[in-house]
């Protein structure tokens, strides 16, 4: 049996987030403070998130991986 589909997840899964930026507006002033507590938690991790009342939405993820950490997860 082919191992893989095992092989690329764990490829995958070697892969590391350096970097997560979200920041959305609803463009409801009641749902944007509804969710600004949600936001702050969240932001207690390793996350930077915020709710803002600007019109402004995006998302910014930075994803890491070195060379031999691929190659231990393809091998192993």
């Amino acid at each position: 049996m082919s191992r893989m589909p095992e092989r690329i997840f764990n490829v995958l899964r070697s892969f590391k987030v350096r970097e997560l930026r979200w920041e959305l507006d609803t463009g409801n002033y009641r749902h944007n403070a509804l969710l600004y507590p949600v936001f702050y938690l969240l932001n207690l991790q390793d996350a930077s998130t915020g709710i803002n009342f600007l019109g402004r939405n995006g998302i910014r993820i930075r994803v890491g991986n070195r060379l031999m950490r691929m190659l231990f997860a393809f091998f192993k």
